[in-house]
């Protein structure tokens, strides 16, 4: 489409807002998280919490000069998973809620509310996508995704919805008979939710989580799982380079190789730190392509993770979910380095397909092939056995209709701040969402708190319009799955031949044909 040269310097000036924007928003979010901590001195509230987040919570209180322990909000999960009693739980529940709203997690910065912010964002966007002929910036996002269009992802997610939200219903149901049986009442509450959960999935499936994590050392689930894998699927060895400069010291750049041919640099920045933005990702530095005088250029990336580092002098240890993070993030790396195309706009791929490779090596850890390589007990240096790998292969289906249930709302707010018509104001924000995660709710609160002002994915990152792809590309994924298991069981042998398939019809392909041609060449 010709633009005029006033159209066009329009369009770049809402581009330069949308960037100020962007810095605010992610300034805010991590600024107003990190305000918050709770001092703790009665030890028997940290009950259900494990050593290891004990001794960490204790070294934070000492580098203060203080006596007990330090909560912050990077304890969130583990907190909410572990911690027996509800008056902990709770104000952690809470905290997380007003990150970057009104004033706040610990109530005293007003200045770090992110909801003008989140407002400009929407506005800009729904702005350019009428200059540029959209009805909405959903219409506008989508045109090139799998989707195509807002009334088929609605139509996606309706669908998800009925066949979804009777199966959650139950499962929460179950839950709250479960929580009765212990001799309390039924009720649950939002911040009681996950602790209930790792409780009855315990119980359930007899199993020790705490226990799992002496399996899965930061190291081994690295180097000898995520890596090794990439070495028996595609012959790719990673060698560290030290001699390379870096941002900052916990990043560890290594050179990605294939028969001593380098083929890319993965930069991993594995842990929790002050200042450091939140959550899990791969950023590329630089794409493959095809430089100007005809030699490859190699790709360039950043691996982000947030894992809690461990005391001094104790092994990283991961959660079941931790270790699914780490292979999920190194399968978009994977995707990375085996792109074969041309041009660096290639690399590129539609929204709700970009999800796709990060499903193969999450949807196989757990395999007992690939656990095999890596699960061994830190302390003992046993492997892990088969009737513990059968139990961790039924976490993965504990819960799922909950989850997904879960990842629908966020879907929801999402396409609602992108379709509407009619904003609110910064007074009607959280009515908007409340709105939005009307259908999906199961447990009512009347606490206040947003999800919006720390919803990066959907306002500084790639997902606006878009969070629906995560349920989207796990639908794919599942289909992708299926080809690597023969006859109901996985081999290494049998997923070497497939992971060539793989690589070859999808990950070295970027945006060279439409997304859904390249899954049905594979």
């Amino acid at each position: 489409m010709n633009q005029s040269p006033e159209v066009i310097a329009e369009l770049a000036e809402i581009d330069d807002q949308l960037g100020q924007h962007f810095n605010r928003y992610l300034e805010n979010a991590t600024k107003s998280k990190e305000t918050y901590q709770l001092h703790v001195v009665d030890e028997r509230l940290l009950q259900g919490l494990s050593e290891r987040f004990l001794e960490r919570a204790r070294q934070r209180a000492e580098e203060q000069a203080q006596k007990g322990w330090i909560i912050t909000l990077d304890d969130y999960v583990d907190v909410l998973n572990n911690a027996d009693n509800s008056a902990l739980r709770k104000p952690i529940w809470q905290a997380r809620r007003k990150v970057a709203y009104k004033n706040g997690p610990d109530g005293q910065h007003p200045e770090y509310d992110n909801r003008q912010t989140v407002l400009q964002i929407v506005k800009l966007r729904q702005k350019r996508a009428k200059i540029l002929g959209f009805k909405n910036h959903a219409e506008y996002a989508l045109q090139d995704k799998m989707a195509k269009t807002p009334e088929r992802v609605s139509q996606f997610l309706d669908d998800f919805c009925v066949q979804i939200k009777p199966a959650a219903q139950r499962e929460l149901s179950e839950l709250k008979a479960f929580k009765k049986a212990q001799g309390g009442s039924s009720e649950i509450q939002p911040w009681d939710l996950w602790y209930w959960e790792t409780r009855h999935k315990e119980h359930t499936l007899n199993l020790d989580l705490e226990e799992v994590r002496q399996y899965f050392s930061f190291e081994k689930v690295l180097k000898d799982g995520v890596m090794k894998q990439g070495k028996l699927f595609w012959d790719i060895d990673f060698v560290e380079r030290k001699d390379l400069p870096t941002y900052h010291e916990d990043v560890v750049p290594y050179e990605a190789q294939i028969n001593g041919k380098t083929i890319g640099f993965v930069y991993l920045d594995p842990f929790a730190r002050k200042g450091k933005r939140s959550g899990a990702w791969v950023a590329p530095l630089r794409s493959h392509h095809i430089g100007e005088y005809g030699q490859e250029v190699v790709p360039v990336m950043i691996l982000v993770l947030n894992i809690a580092e461990a005391p001094e002098g104790q092994p990283n240890l991961l959660s079941i979910g931790e270790t699914t993070t780490v292979f999920d993030e190194m399968g978009h790396a994977y995707h990375g380095l085996l792109s074969r195309v041309e041009y660096q706009a290639q690399n590129g791929v539609a929204r709700d397909f970009v999800e796709v490779p990060s499903q193969v090596p999450e949807n196989l850890v757990y395999e007992r092939p690939i656990l095999e390589l890596f699960a061994y007990h830190h302390q003992t240096g046993e492997v892990i056995s088969p009737a513990l790998i059968a139990q961790i292969k039924a976490v993965k289906d504990y819960g799922a209709a909950r989850f997904e249930l879960g990842q629908m709302s966020l879907a929801d707010v999402d396409m609602k701040w992108y379709t509407s018509v009619n904003l609110p104001d910064i007074n009607g924000v959280f009515d908007f969402e409340s709105e939005a995660l009307s259908r999906t709710r199961l447990i009512f609160s009347n606490e206040d708190g947003l999800i919006s002002t720390n919803f990066g994915h959907i306002f500084t990152g790639g997902y606006h319009a878009g969070y629906y792809g995560y349920q989207w590309a796990r639908v794919i994924g599942a289909d992708l799955y299926a080809a690597f298991i023969e006859d109901g069981e996985f081999s290494l042998e049998q997923a070497r031949e497939v992971a060539g398939r793989f690589r070859d019809h999808i990950l070295s392909q970027g945006d060279r044909a439409e997304a859904l041609d390249l899954f049905k060449n594979f």
